[in-house]
């Protein structure tokens, strides 16, 4: 059996203030990476099971980095993790499967 894999972007390196981690189930394994540079990187080398992005502004250079990855990785499940005031414009760009806010 091929045990599972969620790599969640911690946020921007310049911007972290926070991340979520999801609960893993049983035979799942949690990454946890720096930015989604390393997020995207590592889902290249390995494939993940979620990727879990925490997108905490509206970065023009992460939204271009992720919306590049999902042309290329179409089907890698994608959970956002998002601040309520930029979830509307992320969704609008369609770069997530799943979005999760929490309210401030």
């Amino acid at each position: 059996m091929e045990q599972r894999r969620i790599v969640v972007s911690m946020g921007g390196a310049d911007g972290g203030e926070g991340f979520f981690v999801p609960n893993p189930k049983r035979g799942e394994q949690v990454e946890l990476v720096e930015d989604l540079a390393g997020a995207l990187r590592s889902c290249f080398e390995l494939p993940c099971e979620r990727l879990y992005v925490s997108l905490l502004s509206a970065n023009p250079q992460e939204l271009t980095s992720l919306a590049l990855f999902r042309r290329m990785r179409p089907s890698q499940y994608v959970v956002l993790v998002v601040d309520e005031s930029i979830q509307p414009l992320v969704q609008a760009l369609g770069l997530g499967d799943e979005y999760v806010t929490f309210p401030a």
